[in-house]
């Protein structure tokens, strides 16, 4: 289940910390609840870990929590660093 609250938006990491909070919970309890570990969250979240393929841990985790948006024909567009990465995993800006 993803964090993204309106459909075609996604969501920057203050964003996501906001919407944790006003749900009372933690990165952490979220990370643990899906079986990921903290510390990769937490990369993802600060952009340690960069998401420039169309899959991995750090891609899953980042659609998870609404960092980025998969559209239909399997590109992706990144809250954070507002750009488009098309299904071959290049990056257009």
């Amino acid at each position: 289940m993803s964090l993204a609250s309106s459909p075609g938006l996604p969501m920057t990491a203050a964003q996501i910390k906001q919407k944790l909070r006003h749900e009372g919970t933690t990165l952490k309890a979220w990370a643990e609840l899906r079986g990921y570990a903290y510390g990769t969250v937490s990369a993802v979240m600060s952009g340690k870990i960069k998401v420039v393929r169309n899959y991995g841990v750090g891609f899953e985790i980042a659609r998870e929590l609404g960092l980025i948006l998969e559209l239909a024909d399997g590109s992706v567009v990144h809250a954070e660093r507002r750009h488009y990465l098309p299904r071959n995993g290049s990056s257009l800006k």
